[in-house]
């Protein structure tokens, strides 16, 4: 089985990893990737209070 596989431009199918997926936290996943995508806005926005600020911190 191929590791992807391509069935339409811009998108792939990861073949080989659908039978991983039941081992991953996803919502844990996307938390992560939105909190780098915010973290430099919430610690520069002087308009963001401080408890905003602790959203993303561990």
């Amino acid at each position: 089985m191929p590791f992807a596989q391509a069935f339409r431009r811009n998108h792939i199918r990861l073949l080989a990893l659908l039978p991983l997926l039941q081992f991953v936290n996803i919502p844990a996943l996307i938390a992560i990737e939105a909190c780098q995508q915010v973290y430099d806005y919430l610690q520069t926005n002087p308009n963001v209070s401080e408890s905003d600020r602790l959203i993303c911190e561990i």
